[in-house]
């Protein structure tokens, strides 16, 4: 199908320039483009806070788990055996599950 064929199938649109007759040309006035670029700052602002967040704590988590237990956690806490061991296991296949697809959302939409 060639582009008059497709202009003649579909309703004219006309774009705010008067310039394009094609059915597909984006037509939005300049008050709703304020508002999504608005509506995108403040979702994007959120995130990034979130993440940021979310990071800080989760450094905050793997650095004091080895310092805990230096500090008597297992003894504070009645762990025996590999209690402590099983609780680190837990800990860091979350993590390095988790860490691969946030790095790749953060490097597809950062």
């Amino acid at each position: 199908m060639d582009d008059k064929q497709i202009a003649s199938s579909h309703p004219k649109v006309d774009s705010p320039d008067g310039v394009s007759d094609k059915p597909y040309a984006r037509i939005v006035d300049n008050d709703t483009d304020k508002r999504l670029r608005w509506a995108f700052r403040k979702v994007d602002a959120t995130l990034i806070l979130v993440l940021l967040l979310a990071n800080v704590l989760n450094s905050m988590d793997r650095s004091n788990l080895g310092l805990s237990k230096v500090a008597g956690l297992e003894k504070d806490t009645g762990m025996h055996g590999s209690d402590f061991n099983i609780v680190v296991s837990l800990m860091y296949p979350t993590y390095l599950l988790f860490m691969l697809p946030s790095n790749l959302w953060v490097r597809a939409f950062g």
